[in-house]
């Protein structure tokens, strides 16, 4: 993924205290909705619930596969929870690295992803082994939903970096 971060909403202090979930919309498309894992990953979920931005830039990974996400503010860095490297379409995910622990990327980041499709692994840039990521939140919606924003996940591979909207409910 690039390294362009979003930082916090301005209407974070609008939403909802403990929503059920987090929404994601490609333009023209409708909303992927998330159920945020409370009970497996409450810190998590907070820190996104705090500091996601109403929008970011959605690129594609370019060492972990068939995966995209959102690059945000550094300094968000939760405790790791409902934590795997076995990762499965529908998982909506979240991972920190600090300063200096990726070769060739000496800034920390944080970001939230998700894997489109099985050929997915969280993976350490310049190491290339699996990275933990924590799992905060799960797809909530039909078949249909999920290839219409798999398909538009996937797109991302060829297109560059495309802006999403973010919301909870």
């Amino acid at each position: 993924m690039s390294d362009t971060v979003v930082t916090a909403a301005e209407s974070a202090q609008e939403r909802p205290r403990r929503p059920e979930g987090m929404g994601l919309r490609f333009a023209g498309a409708r909303v992927a909705r998330f159920r945020l894992l409370w009970e497996e990953a409450p810190e998590t979920c907070r820190a996104v619930v705090d500091r996601m931005p109403d929008s970011g830039e959605c690129v594609h990974a370019a060492y972990s596969g068939t995966v995209v996400g959102i690059l945000f503010d550094p300094t968000v860095n939760p405790p790791t929870e409902n934590a795997t490297s076995i990762v499965l379409p529908g998982d909506l995910l979240f991972t920190h690295y600090e300063a200096r622990s990726r070769h060739g990327h000496p800034d920390p980041l944080s970001e939230i992803y998700w894997p489109y499709d099985r050929y997915a692994r969280p993976t350490i840039p310049g190491q290339f082994v699996p990275t933990i990521a924590s799992v905060f939140a799960s797809f909530d919606g039909t078949p249909e939903e999920w290839k219409e924003f798999a398909d538009r996940s996937r797109a991302t591979r060829s297109t560059g970096g495309v802006m999403i909207d973010v919301s909870f409910y």
